[in-house]
């Protein structure tokens, strides 16, 4: 039988996929915005941007398999 999730959990899934949703906007929307600002892409930029977003995701996935 498939017992109810408990609240805990339900909220560790839901939060995970928040953190999932907001690393694909930062990977989307960081660049354009400094782009936007006339800002350079520079390698530090993009290591910031890879980091950010890599870690958001790791997160994300770890509350939602957890």
């Amino acid at each position: 039988m498939d017992a109810r999730p408990s609240r805990r959990q339900l909220v560790a899934t839901l939060l995970g996929e928040s953190l999932r949703e907001i690393a694909v906007l930062v990977v989307v929307f960081a660049p354009l915005d400094a782009l936007a600002q006339g800002a350079a892409l520079t390698a530090r930029l993009w290591l910031a941007i890879i980091v950010g977003v890599a870690t958001l995701f790791a997160a994300g996935v770890y509350l939602e398999t957890r």
